[in-house]
């Protein structure tokens, strides 16, 4: 079968009447324009333009049913091909009745079928656009009873619509010629801003969230202006600051939550913003004022009336954390005994035995460190705090000089593959422990791990330095 005989079946197929149907819009030779556009993408030569435009005159004449000319008409149409499963034709003898009939008592609920076709053919963003054009024009007193149906349908369309990049773009189409996000007509526009405000924000563009969510707060009454509050001044800068210090930007998750702080709208949500705040200065190397900004936490808590918060067990831990850091080890263990009386059903209690370790360490009270370290290894077990305190179980045995004990406390932690940061440690100590216990082929595999694990890893060069150190030592003896 030559090239044109293909193309007149093609035309005169499925395909292309379900493509003819959907493009009977307000002109039937804009509809034949259209279907020869729309199915030859491939250059053609002129007779197969011939056969095209033959076949698909044929297809208007034989294949379509006698066009109707009243909205009744147009509208029972589309019924039956609705009932037949026709959605490509209903669609087309919808926006036809809408297009020519827009002042006929069935072209309201005729629009909202109309979309509900478009949105079953995958073409949420035109069917957005229709739903929206209903609200807007729809004057007629009818348009109250289709009012929860159309808003309904676009939830569905929203919620269709997968988390990415593309559905973002889709939505942001509503509003090309308008100058976002400053006027909210009616429940769909509002739906679909919604939904922008969500997805920028679990897209971490949260500027552009704070935006939608102003403008929505400025549109809204009652409960759900209270909803828009607590969306635009906790919620949104909460999960802004999670995600600056992420990314290593705790100056902007300062800014961001000291922004939050100064509005009148967080309420009891302070104190979650206060923390955030404080963790924020920590991860900037401020210690002292994340110290200042858990003591005023510490402090509103014990003026409260008993029993203390649940987040007061938090905040003891990283206010005895700073005292173990800036060496003030009687003050953190008065603090840490007192929270571990005060919170004893704290989830990470173990946390306040891993700092009295430390708190032992440093007035080697080695045996009491031992004892306190064994117990948060089998309490924060398939936890980061299972092999940080591993790793620094072993150091008490180097400390020691107890090499052996060492490199089996080493060797459990870096066994933990979850957890490849303190892994690498281990190997690299163990490494040590068995050049001194004189195993210099033990110590170049453990060194030769260490370095394999993480190539950017800091431990790398002293690892590296080793290595080479003992590879050139034993060359020397050859």
């Amino acid at each position: 079968m030559g090239e044109v005989g293909q193309l007149l079946l093609f035309l005169t197929g499925p395909v292309a009447k379900s493509r003819y149907y959907s493009y009977l819009a307000t002109d039937g030779r804009r509809s034949l324009a259209y279907l020869i556009k729309d199915v030859v993408v491939q250059p053609v030569t002129p007779r197969q333009w011939g056969a095209a435009l033959c076949s698909v005159c044929l297809l208007s004449l034989s294949a379509l049913p006698a066009l109707a000319t009243s909205p009744r008409e147009l509208y029972q149409q589309a019924a039956d091909a609705l009932a037949a499963g026709q959605i490509a034709q209903a669609s087309g003898l919808l926006e036809t009745l809408v297009t020519e009939h827009g002042e006929s008592e069935l072209a309201e609920v005729a629009r909202y079928h109309w979309a509900e076709c478009l949105y079953l053919q995958a073409e949420p963003g035109r069917a957005l656009e229709i739903l929206q054009h209903w609200e807007h024009s729809s004057t007629s007193a009818s348009s109250g009873q289709h009012r929860e149906r159309c808003q309904a349908l676009t939830q569905r369309i929203l919620l269709s619509l997968p988390h990415e990049p593309a559905s973002l773009r889709l939505l942001e189409k509503q509003w090309a010629g308008k100058t976002p996000p400053q006027d909210l007509k009616g429940v769909v526009e509002r739906a679909i801003a919604r939904e922008l405000a969500e997805r920028y924000q679990r897209s971490h563009c949260f500027a552009q969230a704070q935006e939608w969510w102003q403008a929505l707060l400025a549109d809204s009454q009652g409960e759900l202006r209270q909803l828009y509050q607590h969306r635009l001044h906790v919620e949104l800068p909460l999960a802004w600051a999670a995600y600056a210090l992420q990314q290593s930007d705790p100056r902007q998750a300062v800014s961001v939550l000291q922004t939050a702080l100064a509005s009148e709208h967080v309420g009891q949500h302070w104190v979650d913003l206060r923390f955030v705040l404080a963790e924020a200065w920590l991860a900037a190397g401020q210690e002292s004022r994340a110290a200042a900004e858990y003591e005023e936490l510490a402090a509103w808590a014990v003026r409260q009336a008993a029993p203390p918060p649940v987040w007061l067990a938090s905040v003891r831990l990283r206010q005895a954390e700073l005292l173990v850091r800036a060496r003030r080890i009687t003050a953190a263990r008065e603090l840490l005994q007192q929270a571990k009386s005060e919170h004893a059903d704290f989830a990470l209690a173990y946390e306040y035995d891993y700092l009295l370790a430390r708190c032992a360490m440093a007035e080697i009270e080695f045996d009491q460190a031992e004892q306190l370290l064994s117990g948060v290894v089998a309490a924060a077990g398939g936890t980061q705090a299972e092999a940080r305190a591993g790793w620094l179980l072993g150091e008490v045995q180097f400390l020691q000089q107890r090499y052996l004990l060492a490199v089996a406390a080493y060797g459990r932690v870096a066994e933990l593959t979850a957890f490849p940061h303190w892994q690498a440690r281990a190997l690299l100590q163990s490494a040590k422990c068995h050049e001194l216990l004189g195993d210099p082929a033990r110590a170049l595999a453990d060194y030769q791990r260490a370095t394999e694990l993480n190539p950017g890893d800091e431990i790398v060069q002293p690892a590296s330095e080793r290595m080479a150190v003992i590879e050139a030592a034993q060359a020397t003896f050859r």
